[in-house]
């Protein structure tokens, strides 16, 4: 799947990739291994369900991927976000006005 990144960066199109959602991306490309959700918003500053909302987005358009994580107690494994492969650029669109 070819995602257009440009495209989404783009003042025309929709949805257009915001801010918080440009900084979370960026953070994933810049660890460059699987973050859980806590430390994405650890890192950021947001609350983990903001963190997740913004980690699930970027999934949707193609931008990152989920990966479990290993388990260090019993129960689920945890989800762990990356970058996609060849995700483009993230750069903020500017508020129109």
């Amino acid at each position: 799947m070819t995602v257009d990144t440009a495209g989404l960066l783009s003042r025309d199109a929709e949805p257009q990739l915001g801010q918080r959602r440009a900084e979370v991306l960026d953070m994933l490309r810049a660890v460059g291994s699987p973050v859980g959700v806590r430390e994405v918003a650890d890192r950021i500053g947001l609350h983990p369900n903001t963190a997740r909302f913004h980690l699930d987005a970027l999934v949707d358009a193609g931008l990152a991927v989920r990966a479990p994580q290993a388990r260090t107690a019993p129960g689920r494994p945890s989800t762990g976000y990356q970058a996609a492969e060849g995700g483009g650029v993230a750069a903020p669109v500017p508020p129109a006005g």
